[in-house]
């Protein structure tokens, strides 16, 4: 339904730091196969969502990675946050919160939390 990768995460970075990351189709595929992400993963991401992101002036990023067939993660897209969606709703209010300077419980889950 949404091509050829096993697996989509989107990462949101606040103020040039990655803070929350979540499966991206979500609406669609409640119980992914595959989640939670590995802990080396998600550092993996964090450092490449970190990347991605430093060229923007937006105080929030949405940076897309997939993983493909042989297991890698790839760069899929990034642009201002506010125009990017999010089904996971605990992590859409961490990272808003996040973005106000509230400090708030991190959101845990195997589809979606705190970098």
């Amino acid at each position: 339904m949404f091509g050829d990768a096993p697996q989509e995460i989107r990462v949101w970075v606040v103020d040039g730091a990655p803070a929350a990351w979540s499966f991206h189709y979500l609406h669609a595929v409640p119980n992914p196969i595959g989640f939670p992400p590995s802990q080396a993963d998600l550092q993996l991401l964090t450092e490449l969502a970190a990347k991605v992101a430093s060229p923007f002036r937006s105080r929030l990023i949405a940076a897309d990675f997939v993983r493909d067939r042989d297991g890698k993660w790839r760069f899929l897209e990034a642009g201002p946050g506010a125009a990017a969606g999010t089904t996971f709703e605990a992590v859409f209010k961490f990272v808003a919160q996040r973005l106000v300077g509230v400090e708030a419980p991190p959101p845990a889950s195997d589809v979606g939390g705190a970098l």
